[in-house]
């Protein structure tokens, strides 16, 4: 006999697209602080990340995208990608996460099976030269006038845009899209943004391949914008909060339970570096204040081993979420004492659910 469970029911599930969620909670907190990246120095309020947002996403339309094609992000935790996760949303261009380990045969199967129409990157990434391993995959790639690839290894992709402000063969620059759109008067975003349906996919996230070659996992707006509001439920999120997310953002731990999370309550997000760094979290939790933490036990683990834990003020945290394994007794007191994370909760689940809380 089948059996199921049922949780409450007592809040009701956001009918929204994330698109519509996004520039409703802007303009909510137009003032508030949204967004603080340290490396970058940038700190955003809701209401200038609602301008370089719709930029972002009227420069896309005038690129030639279109609701439906796939975009692929291949970079670290950087302020383009939180813009380009709202601006895809908000047009109805699926976003593809690539992990940032990936090597040239991952790129290739994810940009393949996928069917990315464009690719947003970065230059190069911790010891990975990125535009070499383009280049490697598809060698038409730097011949190419910039929108104009046509690689008979990716057949399907035809735009490379790269983020680093330089000027690189076959590719535009990222300032080039936001001027794109900032060029546009009028609202180009409304009508598109009218025809999006909660129901449709706007994420493309690729499993961990643990039984074999990783998977893509389609997922829609009401899938996890619902998630993520629920998880800033279970942390009690609110304008007050400021998040600290040191968690990759290829995975659903950041694009979901990081960003849409402080979405739902207005809260601001910390991206302390590109990739993991203990001493930069804690210096980013330090100066900002934050309020909640994620991480994975590892990562807890490594922050209370360092050194100089002593010297870094962690006094305002209260929650975060721990996710990924199985967390040690011994280090759920730690992070609970040591770290002040009393009200940390504990996320689960797969790719394609997205992780629950």
């Amino acid at each position: 006999r089948l059996s199921h469970t049922i949780g409450s029911t007592r809040e009701p599930l956001v009918t929204k697209t994330i698109g519509e969620y996004f520039r409703d909670q802007a303009r909510t907190f137009g003032d508030r602080q949204a967004l603080v990246v340290p490396p970058e120095g940038l700190r955003w309020t809701y209401t200038q990340f609602e301008r370089e947002v719709e930029a972002c996403a009227k420069g896309l339309l005038q690129m030639g995208l279109r609701k439906g094609d796939r975009l692929g992000i291949w970079m670290g935790n950087r302020s383009e990608w939180i813009t380009l996760q709202y601006a895809t949303s908000m047009i109805g261009v699926i976003l593809v996460t690539i992990n940032p380990a990936y090597r040239p045969n991952e790129l290739e199967s994810a940009l393949r099976l996928s069917g990315c129409r464009a690719l947003v990157m970065s230059p190069t990434f911790k010891s990975s030269n990125y535009l070499k391993m383009l280049r490697t995959v598809a060698p038409e790639f730097p011949p190419s006038l910039a929108g104009n690839l046509m690689s008979e290894s990716l057949p399907d992709l035809r735009t490379v845009i790269v983020v680093d402000g330089a000027r690189h063969p076959g590719a535009f620059a990222f300032h080039d899209l936001l001027d794109e759109g900032r060029g546009v008067r009028h609202d180009t975003i409304g009508p598109v943004l009218e025809s999006c349906k909660k129901d449709e996919v706007c994420n493309i996230q690729f499993t961990s391949g643990t039984t074999g070659s990783p998977k893509a996992a389609s997922l829609t707006h009401s899938n996890i914008l619902n998630n993520g509001i629920a998880a800033g439920r279970a942390m009690r999120l609110t304008c007050e909060d400021i998040l600290c997310v040191p968690v990759p953002l290829y995975h659903c731990f950041g694009i979901v339970l990081g960003n849409l999370a402080a979405l739902s309550a207005g809260a601001s997000v910390v991206y302390p570096a590109e990739s993991y760094d203990p001493v930069a979290t804690m210096q980013a939790v330090h100066d900002e204040r934050c309020t909640g933490l994620h991480g994975v036990p590892t990562m807890f683990i490594g922050q209370m081993s360092l050194p100089n834990f002593s010297s870094f003020d962690v006094s305002s945290l209260r929650t975060g979420i721990m996710a990924g394994s199985v967390c040690p007794p011994e280090t759920m007191k730690g992070v609970m004492q040591k770290l002040h994370m009393k009200d940390v909760v504990i996320g689960y689940g797969m790719t394609g659910e997205s992780l629950r809380c």
